[in-house]
């Protein structure tokens, strides 16, 4: 995936557009598994956890910034959207929020209702790949993944300096699942923590 390299020398207040207007957050409970989640807003931003979600790419003399699109016909949503999605959609058992981070940068905590699936995970070298896209809905047959029955996902990292929820997209695109069952939240943990957002331990 083509990667745009932008030197960030500042970071500028971040806003939300929840809708034609900007919108107050209110705290947000959901039950999954049994346990009570909640999805609120501190009035205090964590400095230190939002600078450690930043990384420097390898091809970028500074930060690298991704793309607002992960993939063709992959859409590109929110905060409120990712909110929607998990009490809508996760705690229903009717799909997944990923958090698509690397071990190595696999940190700080995750949003409330996530799971963890790095991009490695699905690689051909992975002996436990097809159980993984088995429990995404898929239907596998001597290598051949049928995804009519996969389940919607919403897929982010630490955010817009990270390419980790976009090389999943992509590979999970390059396996045959619908781009029309994939979300990319880019902003991450870095949008999500400047905003003042609770995460779950890991």
């Amino acid at each position: 995936m083509t990667r745009a390299c932008f030197a960030l020398t500042a970071l500028g207040s971040l806003g939300l557009a929840l809708s034609a207007s900007a919108q107050e957050i209110t705290p947000v409970s959901f039950v999954l598994n049994g346990e009570t989640l909640t999805f609120e807003q501190s009035s205090s931003i964590d400095a230190e956890a939002v600078a450690s979600l930043f990384a420097r790419g390898l091809e970028c003399a500074s930060i690298c910034v991704t793309p607002m699109s992960a993939a063709e016909g992959v859409e590109t949503i929110g905060e409120a959207e990712v909110m929607t999605f998990v009490t809508d959609v996760v705690a229903q058992g009717a799909g997944l929020l990923i958090d698509g981070r690397s071990p190595e940068t696999h940190g700080i905590g995750m949003i409330a209702g996530s799971v963890h699936l790095p991009a490695a995970l699905i690689g051909d070298d992975n002996p436990f790949r097809d159980q993984i896209l088995v429990a995404l809905g898929a239907r596998e047959f001597e290598g051949i993944y049928n995804f009519s029955d996969a389940l919607p996902l919403v897929i982010y990292d630490a955010g817009p300096a990270s390419t980790d929820a976009s090389d999943l997209v992509t590979a999970l695109v390059d396996l045959g699942y619908p781009t029309g069952q994939i979300q990319y939240y880019r902003g991450g943990l870095q949008v999500w923590t400047s905003l003042g957002l609770n995460l779950e331990d890991i």
